[in-house]
């Protein structure tokens, strides 16, 4: 098996990672295990690889599937914008838990937000009530953690208490109730993206050419036909 952001032509889905929202998000474009899709082509959807960088009140981390789905002034989506000021126009294509979350470090309908740049992807290592993970910069800005300074990210802290896991229930399944649990930062590891992989699939199925960015298509696995 590979994973889909690695194939070519034929292939039929073999398995699909995830939570229940990462697979009703797939089966939404007709992706489940057994069907057999095209792919026509991988590209790059941006220049640079690593999550956005955004400063509202402080530095916020946007992982690039969730600025994928925020549409700014302009009909542009904010991960498609390099630099400067812009205002948030739509959440739409978010959940309601995300856009909650998202709401309480400042990321609004209207809001005007600065993006700095890109970020460099980076592997976080934590330890949570004694047991350790290793997460990637996107899951780890997904958890809201009560600092000396504030709500924060997990990303941008050294220590805290968790406060919240904003959207979906995959890192809730990992986890469990981590919610009041202190959480310490072990390590960073920064990595570069592997530009052989893509940034992004274009798919056909049912006579229909889908585009799909690499987050999503790192979780469904295929064979070749």
């Amino acid at each position: 098996m590979i994973p889909l952001n690695k194939a070519r032509g034929y292939v039929k889905v073999a398995k699909i990672d995830g939570g229940v929202e990462v697979k009703s998000e797939l089966k939404k474009l007709f992706i489940e295990v057994g069907n057999t899709i095209e792919v026509l082509e991988r590209g790059m959807s941006h220049k640079d690889f690593g999550p956005l960088i955004v400063r509202v009140d402080r530095e916020i981390l946007i992982p690039r599937g969730i600025a994928d789905k925020i549409f700014v002034e302009g009909g542009k989506k904010l991960l498609d914008i390099e630099k400067g000021k812009v205002k948030i126009r739509s959440l739409e294509e978010l959940n309601e838990d995300m856009r909650n979350g998202l709401s309480k470090i400042g990321i609004t309908k209207g809001k005007e937000v600065e993006v700095v740049g890109h970020d460099s992807e980076k592997t976080f290592r934590f330890e949570i009530d004694s047991e350790k993970y290793e997460l990637g910069d996107g899951e780890t800005a997904k958890i809201l953690v009560k600092s000396d300074e504030g709500l924060m990210q997990a990303n941008f802290i050294k220590e805290g208490i968790v406060e919240e896991i904003i959207g979906g229930t995959e890192l809730i399944d990992r986890f469990g109730d981590i919610k009041g649990k202190e959480i310490k930062l072990i390590s960073i590891e920064e990595k570069r993206a592997h530009e052989e992989l893509g940034q992004f699939v274009t798919i056909k199925m049912r006579d229909k050419e889908i585009v799909i960015g690499r987050g999503l298509a790192e979780k469904v696995w295929v064979r070749r036909l």
